[in-house]
């Protein structure tokens, strides 16, 4: 009886270290300063997703668009620009913004396993070729606004 005891107890402990363990997933917020272009002036949000455990470090940026657009200004402006959703290598996307003299902030979000699980649900949702692309405005339909809505 007593080793069954025992046995039980070694159960329990490991099954309760494979429940708290700590998932290999961080999503953070990366803040980008602003730049002399237009699209630039206000600065650029996007989301990094790192899991070293499975050597994936991507960046999910809402911020993507077609430089030769005809009229680019006045569609920017208007809010009638096509942005769409598009995925860098975060080596990749740093390394852009520092070229340009940028700043790039990292804040990585407190999460659950399970909300991690959700968000990146929702996001690669919104990856799909029928979903990544809307059109951008100012201060209802932004790179801030799309993450902010992901969070919610």
């Amino acid at each position: 009886m007593e080793i069954l005891k025992k046995l039980i107890f070694i159960l329990i402990f490991f099954v309760s270290q494979l429940c708290s363990a700590k998932d290999s997933i961080e999503i953070s917020i990366l803040t980008c300063s602003p730049g002399n272009e237009i699209y630039s002036a206000f600065g650029h949000s996007a989301i990094r997703i790192f899991d070293k455990e499975n050597g994936i470090d991507k960046v999910y940026n809402f911020g993507m668009f077609d430089f030769d657009t005809p009229n680019f200004t006045l569609k920017f402006i208007k809010g009638k620009l096509k942005y769409r959703l598009g995925i860098h290598q975060t080596e990749d996307f740093i390394n852009e913004y520092t070229r340009g003299n940028r700043t790039v902030i990292e804040q990585k979000l407190n999460l659950g396993k399970q909300e991690k699980n959700e968000f990146l649900e929702k996001l690669n949702f919104l990856y799909r070729p029928e979903n990544r692309y809307y059109l951008y405005s100012f201060l209802e339909k932004n790179c801030s606004t799309e993450i902010r809505d992901l969070l919610l």
